[in-house]
């Protein structure tokens, strides 16, 4: 799954445990969801990049670009490695509540 999906799952089910790896280094992260909110993230600053792929990169996967970082520093240095690569930075919060959406 990628970052996303697991995120929306989490928030849907309101509770679970998310582990995921740096996609830059490979450092180990853990989410821990609740009746519906995090009580848990380590490492402390985790964000989540909302991408897009570059510009002109027709039939991208989106899920190539849908990724949690430790930090804004490892998220910097995967784009200083992905020229062109377009999107946002999220806080975990901010990309928890993006499962919201497919709460129908």
């Amino acid at each position: 799954m990628c970052g996303l999906d697991t995120l929306a799952t989490a928030y849907l089910r309101k509770n679970g445990r998310i582990s995921a790896r740096c996609p830059h280094c490979r450092k180990q992260m853990e989410i821990v969801v609740t009746r519906g909110r995090i009580v848990k993230n380590s490492p402390e600053r985790i964000v989540f990049w909302l991408g897009a792929g570059p510009i002109g990169a027709p039939g991208n996967p989106r899920c190539d670009h849908l990724h949690l970082f430790p930090s804004s520093t490892h998220l910097a240095e995967w784009l200083r490695s992905k020229p062109g690569e377009l999107g946002i930075k999220l806080s975990l919060g901010e990309a928890f509540k993006l499962g919201s959406i497919f709460d129908v």
